[in-house]
């Protein structure tokens, strides 16, 4: 049954891998960021995360999320991956879902939030995030 989640919890990242601009690659998302002039939006998760699954399930894989998502380059990582933990400890995560907005371009973090949240929540965070940075790609 756990392997069953995993795979559907995979199967989900990879969608949304194709539907938006999602990495799993951390250099390859900040490159690919700074050439496209966008923040790069890191999602920490657990695949035991309970609200890690709500968000990926009836947020992230909303239209609306995954419209607003295509300003940003994502990338997703597991916080239990050697990556996952690096990460985590340069950027003070506390728990996960963590999203981590990073501006590759001044080398900055724009914002940090912690915690499962309703779609509209999400994209307002989204938004003001946008707001914030100044970017005219979003």
């Amino acid at each position: 049954m756990n392997a069953m989640k995993s795979l559907l919890l995979s199967l989900l990242l990879c969608l949304f891998a194709f539907a938006s601009n999602w990495y799993s690659d951390v250099s390859k998302g900040i490159d690919i960021a700074k050439k496209e002039n966008k923040l790069v939006l890191f999602y920490v998760y657990s695949k035991h995360c309970p609200y890690c699954k709500y968000m990926e399930e009836f947020v992230l894989s909303d239209p609306d999320v995954d419209q607003k998502l295509r300003e940003y380059v994502v990338v997703a990582v597991d916080v239990s991956s050697d990556m996952g933990q690096e990460l985590a400890k340069k950027y003070g995560v506390v728990g996960v879902p963590s999203f981590i907005f990073y501006d590759p371009s001044k080398d900055v973090i724009i914002s940090k939030r912690f915690g499962s949240m309703y779609k509209r929540d999400f994209l307002n965070m989204l938004t003001n995030v946008c707001k914030l940075s100044q970017k005219k790609t979003c």
